[in-house]
């Protein structure tokens, strides 16, 4: 009887020990989506305002605005990169469909400063720059989508509550620790009526 109960009690702690790992990896992975939720947002924001400087630059061919507009194109090349090596192969697709984009995207911002950059007026130098502007704020949306797309698993992750894991953790962890309690006050239970009966 009392090596059934320990046989039992090394049983409950085993799934305690289960439980435990898989709460953890839970919890890994909620960590991981708010990391991918955070390069994503930083991304959108790096992007609108290599957009907005380029523009600022534009106007006032402030070295100010050039050097942020180069900030955020690094920063868009390294968010990109970090969100590769977090986001798992199965969205590495979207990850290079972004960087695709991207290019396009750099190339179309790298134009904008040279036309910004030469001083001769054309007639159509106007009518460019505002189909420019058109086919960034078209790359701004198509970033927002695939970023959306991207993130979307990571959202249902980090709303999600996750009492159900820690109480159920909990109810294992406390049923362990009773059967160590009773597996304790048996084996007390026993050597006492051994006592009793040697004297």
């Amino acid at each position: 009887m009392f090596l059934l109960a320990i046989i039992f009690n090394l049983f409950s702690w085993c799934i305690v020990l289960r439980l435990l790992t898989v709460y953890v990896r839970a919890e890994r992975k909620r960590d991981r989506a708010g990391q991918i939720i955070a390069k994503c947002n930083a991304f959108s924001k790096s992007f609108y305002d290599a957009s907005v400087a380029i523009g600022g630059y534009s106007i006032t061919k402030s070295d100010l605005f050039l050097a942020k507009f180069e900030q955020n194109l690094k920063a868009l090349t390294d968010q990109m990169a970090e969100l590769k090596s977090l986001a798992g192969p199965d969205r590495h697709q979207k990850i290079d469909d972004m960087s695709t984009l991207l290019d396009r995207a750099v190339n179309t911002l790298r134009e904008a400063k040279a036309m910004a950059d030469s001083s001769i007026e054309t007639p159509h130098a106007e009518s460019k720059a505002r189909q420019m502007y058109k086919e960034v704020r078209g790359y701004a949306d198509q970033f927002q989508e695939l970023l959306r797309q991207l993130a979307e698993e990571d959202w249902r992750l980090v709303t999600t509550p996750q009492a159900d894991g820690k109480r159920t953790l909990t109810i294992a962890v406390s049923s362990a620790a009773t059967g160590n309690l009773l597996l304790l006050l048996g084996l007390f239970l026993m050597l006492f009526r051994h006592r009793q009966s040697s004297k």
